[in-house]
């Protein structure tokens, strides 16, 4: 690679604010010790919500024009940026940008990756659920039935409208890393394409503990974003009730922030749950994992929760409806953590149960789930990366002169 292009920047909406953001906190120290300068653009930033000690380390731009990322203000600054800081690699992790080619016009050279930070089409599962939790909220026969007969053409349009948006996600850039073989496949099928060559299949990189792991307590932990239509913390809150009156000795944390708290806050005191704590959004969960025999999921849909696999690094077992690929791949198919049939309440909260009382059971998952978490060591997953950006620009020939 061009010496001149030995940056790479990660372009994302809002920064810091979720696990796609978090992954590139995790990647860009390991991009700087081989050589890469990295920059993170974004639509919007949240200073506030830096990790302790990112904020002096992440050389982090907001993007002039917050309205539309892509205008053609941003686009400009974007190209100059680019010519400027020696920027020879471009990851997207929106969705929603697709000024590629005007950057590539004005900036030879330079290589072009969307990075998919969900499950294939994952919109479309979000929108039809944010449909359904308007139908809950719904009275009516008429009503209802008026709803399930949108929810089936929105769900049309969306998935059409979706797909095509993928399709020139994949034709516009050099390469499309979506987070594990299975979601390589499918987008693959999804999309038409014979020959998959700029599909890439790169996992999310965790953090690992530097120190022995202390002795568990008994605690389950949630750890995420309180939303509805991904997350359905109401179902852990219901399978909650029914762990709590088997084995009084455990409690439940639930650690984040987001729009449903004050709802799920109001069912935790409504289900009686003496238990079950709201811990808030946390900078730094190492504490809660360190604590914790189990990370519990009951998604909707996921593509790589990074909170079970964060878990994993500290020995605390996963948990989830086998709602997705990723899931089933951090679980090892039920080998390293536990996976139940969507939507089953009633059988998660036995598994559950089960688990908590097979103390023996818990220690041979444990050191699974420590093994398990070698595969998304910094080391491994930022060795992909840095492969691919060198194959990428192997394979340019254009004239790196900007």
């Amino acid at each position: 690679m061009d010496k001149r292009q030995r940056a790479v920047a990660f372009l994302h909406e809002d920064f810091p604010f979720g696990g796609a953001e978090h992954v590139t906190i995790q990647l860009a120290p390991y991009l700087e010790s081989r050589g890469y300068a990295v920059h993170v653009y974004a639509r919007l930033l949240h200073p506030e919500l830096w990790p302790a000690g990112t904020e002096k380390k992440l050389q982090t731009h907001l993007l002039p024009d917050s309205s539309s990322l892509n205008s053609s203000r941003n686009t400009a600054y974007l190209a100059a940026e680019l010519r400027e800081r020696g920027i020879g690699t471009f990851v997207s992790v929106c969705n929603g940008f697709l000024a590629f080619d005007p950057l590539r016009n004005v900036c030879p050279g330079r290589s072009f990756l969307f990075a998919m930070h969900g499950k294939p089409l994952w919109e479309v599962a979000d929108k039809e659920q944010r449909l359904l939790r308007k139908r809950e909220k719904t009275g009516g026969q008429l009503k209802w039935l008026f709803l399930d007969f949108l929810k089936y053409k929105v769900f049309q349009l969306h998935y059409k409208h979706y797909l095509k948006l993928h399709r020139k996600l994949y034709e516009k850039t050099d390469a499309y890393v979506v987070l594990c073989e299975p979601y390589k496949k499918e987008m693959a099928r999804l999309l038409r394409i014979e020959e998959p060559t700029r599909l890439h299949a790169i996992g999310n990189a965790v953090s690992t503990p530097s120190h022995p792991l202390p002795e568990k307590e008994k605690q389950v932990l949630f750890a995420g974003r309180m939303t509805y239509a991904d997350k359905r913390i109401d179902r852990l809150l219901r399978i909650w009730a029914r762990v709590e009156q088997a084995l009084p000795g455990w409690r439940l944390v639930l650690a984040g922030d987001g729009p449903e708290r004050p709802t799920l806050e109001r069912m935790a005191h409504e289900l009686g749950l003496k238990r079950a704590s709201f811990a808030g959004y946390r900078q730094d969960l190492t504490p809660l994992y360190e604590q914790s025999a189990v990370v519990c999921l009951t998604s909707s849909f996921e593509g790589w929760p990074l909170c079970l696999a964060e878990g994993q690094a500290y020995g605390a077992v996963p948990m989830a409806f086998g709602c997705s690929e990723g899931i089933k791949a951090i679980c090892g198919g039920g080998e390293c953590g536990l996976l139940v049939e969507p939507f089953d309440e009633n059988a998660y909260a036995e598994a559950l149960i089960a688990l908590l009382r097979d103390e023996p059971r818990l220690k041979v998952l444990r050191q699974k789930t420590l093994q398990k978490a070698q595969d998304y060591s910094i080391e491994r997953i930022g060795a992909q990366w840095v492969e691919l950006i060198r194959s990428l620009q192997k394979e340019k020939k254009h004239d790196l002169n900007p």
